[in-house]
C-alpha cells in the first residue's frame, strides 16, 4: 500500500490547529464538564472529564443501549410482553408505578425510561433481557469494556446508589454517542409529556426530566440524573442543521445551574464550530491503473461525505491522507474496500473513510487478454 496526501488539500498542513482548549467566554458553576462534536468525536471543551464519580440515572444510557442492541440482534422484540416482578415494582426512586404481576409491552416500558427515568421499568427490562438485574449489570460492564469505557463500573441498571459504582464525563459521552446511533431512541426523547396506561386502566403521567427538550433549540435528548451522592448530573444533546453537539455535566449542586451551563456550552459549540464538507459521496478521489481487465484504469470513490470540524469561518486544520495500492487487479466490486482516507486533527483524533471502486470490473477473458497482448506488441 502507498500513502499520499491528497494534492488538492496539501495546504491544510500549514494551517492553525483547530483545537487549543482556550478559556471559555463564560464561567461554569460546576467542575466536571465535557463538550463534544458528535460526527468527528472531537472534544471542544473538557474539565476533569476523566474524574471518576457517581452518575446517578445517567446510568440508564447504558441500560437503553443494551435494550436497543438486544432488539436489533433479535434476542428480544419491542412487542414483547413483560411481567413485572415484585423486585421491579418495589424499586425506589423515580417510577412509572408499575403493577406487580401485570404485563406491559416492552416498547411502553422503554418510553417510561426515556421520558420519566423510571427505575421500576429499567429493572423490569433488565430482568427480561438477562434474567436478573445483577446478570444485566454484567452485560453493562462487558459492553463498557468493549466501548473502551475504562473508568466505569456499573452495579445497578438504574443508577441508584451502590458502593463501587462510578463513571466519568468522557465515558458517559462514549455510551451516549453509541446510544444515538439507534434512531428509534429519538422517538420518545423529545416528548415533553405523555402517559402510561396500565393494564387495569390506571394512568401514570410522564413528564420529561430533561427540560432542555422544551426550552433549548435543537435539544432532543439524552439523560438527567440526581442522587445525594452524585449531585445533579446531565448528559444533553442538540442538533442544528448538520451539526450535533453533546455535553456532559456531573456533580452539580443544583438542577437549574446544570441546565443553564449545558445551554451555554451547547451554544458555544454551535457558535464557534462548523462542519465543512471536503468532498461529496461519489466524488472521484483518484484513478488507479488496472490489470487483468478490458479497462486500463478505475476511479476510486467514497460512499460517504468526507467532512472536517473547523472554527466557524475558517478552513479545516487537519491532515488528510489517502492510503491505496499502486495498482489494482480485476475482478473488483464496488462494495469491497480497496483503501481509505484518514482525516487527522492536531489533537490526535482521527477518522477513517473507506474507499471503493466506482463500479464493478470483471476479469478479462482469454481472448480479451490475448488481444491486449497483441495490441501492445504490434
Amino acid at each position: 500500500m502507498r500513502k499520499a496526501v491528497l494534492f488538492i488539500l496539501v495546504l491544510l498542513l500549514s494551517l492553525t490547529p483547530v483545537f487549543s482548549y482556550a478559556a471559555l467566554p463564560f464561567e461554569l458553576r460546576g467542575n466536571i464538564a465535557l463538550l463534544i462534536e458528535n460526527s468527528t468525536g472531537n472534544i471542544l471543551y473538557e474539565e476533569n472529564a476523566d474524574k471518576t464519580v457517581p452518575i446517578a440515572s445517567i446510568t440508564k444510557v447504558m441500560t437503553l443501549l443494551l435494550t436497543y442492541e438486544a432488539i436489533e440482534s433479535g434476542k428480544i422484540s419491542a412487542d414483547d410482553m413483560i411481567t413485572v416482578s415484585k423486585n421491579a415494582a418495589d424499586t425506589s426512586g423515580s417510577q412509572a408505578f408499575l403493577d406487580e404481576g401485570s404485563e406491559y409491552e416492552l416498547s411502553q416500558l422503554i418510553k417510561t425510561v426515556i421520558i420519566a427515568s423510571a427505575n421500576d421499568s429499567s429493572v423490569a427490562i433488565a430482568e427480561h433481557i438477562a434474567g436478573s438485574e445483577s446478570a444485566f449489570c454484567e452485560l453493562m460492564n462487558q459492553r463498557a469494556q468493549e466501548l473502551s469505557m475504562e473508568n466505569t463500573v456499573f452495579k445497578t441498571c438504574t443508577g441508584l446508589p451502590a458502593q463501587g459504582q462510578y463513571s466519568t464525563a468522557k465515558d458517559v459521552s462514549i455510551m451516549a454517542l453509541e446510544l444515538m446511533k439507534h434512531e428509534e431512541y429519538f422517538t420518545h426523547s423529545t416528548t415533553w409529556m405523555d402517559e402510561l396506561v396500565h393494564p387495569g386502566g390506571r394512568v401514570t403521567e410522564l413528564v420529561n426530566t430533561n427540560r432542555l427538550v422544551r426550552f433549548y433549540e435543537g435539544a432532543d435528548g439524552l439523560k438527567t440524573g440526581y442522587s445525594s451522592e452524585a449531585g445533579c448530573c446531565l448528559c444533553a444533546t442538540a442538533q442544528r442543521g448538520d451539526e450535533r453537539m453533546t455535553v456532559v455535566l456531573l456533580g452539580y449542586k443544583d438542577s437549574q445551574n446544570r441546565f443553564a451551563d449545558a445551554q451555554k456550552l451547547l451554544s458555544y459549540g454551535f457558535d464557534e464550530y462548523e462542519i465543512k464538507t471536503i468532498a461529496k459521496s461519489g466524488d472521484t478521489y483518484c484513478t488507479l491503473p488496472l490489470m487483468g481487465a478490458k479497462e486500463k484504469e478505475i476511479d476510486i470513490i467514497s460512499h460517504s461525505d468526507i467532512t472536517a470540524l473547523v472554527h466557524r469561518g475558517s478552513e479545516p486544520g487537519c491532515v488528510i491522507e489517502i492510503t491505496l495500492p499502486e495498482i489494482l487487479s480485476a475482478p473488483l466490486y464496488s462494495d469491497i474496500e480497496v483503501g481509505y482516507i484518514t482525516v487527522t486533527y492536531d489533537n490526535g483524533n482521527s477518522l477513517r473513510y473507506q474507499l471503493y471502486p466506482k463500479n464493478d470490473i470483471e476479469k478479462a477473458g482469454f481472448m480479451a487478454a490475448l488481444t491486449k497482448i497483441i495490441t501492445r506488441w504490434s
